[in-house]
């Protein structure tokens, strides 16, 4: 299948429901506008995620359907594992970030306490 309609796949597939950029690149790809420019503007809006995520996403959509069928799988593999490495480190950041906040929280309230006495 070529790349475009594997976006349209994708794009309606409910279980992907939650990466609102691949409905929105569908809608610049049916509006006329080339896949690559519509993969790029749909992630240039997208305000979930990081800067890095997106940079990854934009790198892969500017690589699909440039080459061969094995230079592509290489490339997805690539891809997927740069994608899961950030995952391991957005993960490890959450576990960081949720220690520090859960011991602000604590603090505040003892700080809270201390001002009511």
């Amino acid at each position: 299948a070529h790349v475009c309609e594997i976006l349209i796949i994708l794009a309606e597939d409910e279980t992907l429901s939650k990466l609102a950029f691949l409905k929105r690149a569908k809608t610049y790809y049916e509006n006329g506008q080339s896949f690559e420019k519509s993969w790029k503007a749909a992630l240039d809006e997208e305000n979930v995620m990081g800067e890095s995520e997106r940079e990854k996403l934009i790198m892969l959509g500017s690589s699909l359907g440039k080459s061969g069928r094995k230079e592509q799988l290489k490339m997805l593999k690539l891809h997927s594992d740069s994608i899961s490495e950030q995952i391991k480190l957005n993960a490890e950041e959450f576990r960081n970030k949720r220690k520090l906040f859960s011991s602000l929280g604590i603090l505040t309230g003892a700080m809270v306490s201390v001002l009511l006495i």
